[in-house]
C-alpha cells in the first residue's frame, strides 16, 4: 500500500454485493502505516462457510491509498494445515543479521501471521516458536522462499515445516541468500499466543 488503510471482511448473507444490516463483519486487519494488511480465517469460523463475501479497503484518516488486493483460498492436505497461498509482509524483519524476537496471537479470525526476512549470504538460520497458555494451544511454522518474487506460494517454494504437537516448533536450516517468509499458523482453532525467535 502507498499509505495507511485497513482491511475488513464481511459475509454477504443476501448476496447483493452491498454491505448492509444483514451482513456480518468476520475479521479486520489494522497493522498501521503502509504495512500490508491481511486476513486469514478458518472455514470453521461461525458464518464463514460457502457463500458470498465482501472485502472492504478503508483509508485511515485522509490518506489517499493505492493498493493491490489479492484473494485466495487454500485447503488442508491430510492433517497438515495448508499455508496461505499469498505472502503479505505483515511484519517486515529486514536483513536477519542478529537475533530477533516477536510475540503474536493467532486465532480463528487471524489464522496466520507472516514474517518477511532477508538472508544476505548463505548461513545457518534458526527459527523457533513456542505457544503459551492452554495445553491445547499450538502453532505450526512454515518457511517459504519466494524465489520468483511474486509474493505467492508456488510449487517447490516451501523450504521446511515444523508441526510438533507439544507447543514448541523449530526450523534450523542452511539458507542461501534471498527473501523468505515465515508463517506462524494456528492449528488447534483456539486462540494461541506465541513467542517467535529468529537468529
Amino acid at each position: 500500500m502507498s499509505a495507511n488503510a485497513s482491511l475488513r471482511l464481511y459475509r454477504d448473507f443476501n448476496g447483493n454485493g452491498v454491505i448492509d444490516s444483514n451482513d456480518r463483519l468476520l475479521a479486520s486487519s489494522t497493522f498501521g502505516s503502509n504495512n500490508d494488511e491481511s486476513i486469514n480465517i478458518s472455514s470453521s469460523l461461525v458464518n464463514a462457510g460457502p457463500g458470498s463475501y465482501i472485502a472492504e479497503v478503508v483509508p485511515v484518516g485522509s490518506a489517499n491509498t493505492g493498493y493491490d488486493l489479492r484473494v485466495a483460498t487454500s485447503a488442508a492436505v491430510g492433517n497438515a494445515p495448508a499455508p496461505s497461498p499469498l505472502l503479505p509482509a505483515e511484519t517486515n524483519v529486514g536483513n536477519l543479521t542478529s537475533p530477533r524476537s516477536f510475540t503474536g496471537t493467532v486465532r480463528q479470525t487471524n489464522m496466520i501471521d507472516t514474517y518477511r526476512f532477508n538472508v544476505t549470504s548463505t548461513r545457518f538460520v534458526n527459527l523457533t516458536a513456542r505457544a503459551s497458555g492452554s495445553f491445547f494451544n499450538n502453532v505450526d511454522l512454515i518457511l517459504i522462499r519466494d524465489g520468483n518474487g511474486n509474493r505467492q506460494v508456488d510449487p517447490g517454494e516451501i523450504v521446511a515445516r515444523s508441526t510438533n504437537l507439544n507447543g514448541l516448533e523449530g526450523i534450523g536450516r542452511n539458507l542461501m541468500a534471498g527473501t523468505y517468509y515465515l508463517q506462524v499458523q494456528n492449528v488447534a482453532g483456539t486462540t494461541s499466543n506465541y513467542t517467535l525467535n529468529m537468529s
